[in-house]
């Protein structure tokens, strides 16, 4: 049987969780859509989470943690589906900012470490 890419990102976060290598204790996590307006990550979610996983399941999506850009369909760092991105502060976490490229909206798998 042969793993789909977000299958093998989350095995990756699960076997990075349960070997110690994540830092911190997992408080939380969260399935996100990101949609064809910037979305952010979810404040009442993270709460104090000093870092992230996050995998996208579905379609190809932008995002950054620069508040000084505005993320659109053609500006900002490219994420293909099963490709993973870590966020290892509070600083990039209530900073990220993700978008769709196409007509299909991103689905992103996060993990929440205080």
């Amino acid at each position: 049987m042969k793993l789909k890419r977000w299958e093998y990102g989350l095995i990756v976060g699960i076997v990075l969780l349960l070997s110690g290598i994540a830092y911190g204790q997992l408080c939380r996590s969260e399935k996100l859509t990101i949609g064809a307006t910037p979305t952010a990550l979810t404040a009442a979610t993270y709460g104090r989470a000093t870092y992230a996983f996050a995998t996208l399941e579905t379609a190809q999506i932008r995002w950054t943690i620069d508040p000084n850009i505005t993320v659109t369909t053609t500006l900002g760092l490219v994420l293909e589906t099963g490709q993973n991105i870590t966020l290892d502060s509070p600083y990039k976490i209530r900073n990220f900012r993700g978008i769709r490229t196409g007509g299909t909206s991103g689905v992103l798998q996060i993990l929440y470490f205080e």
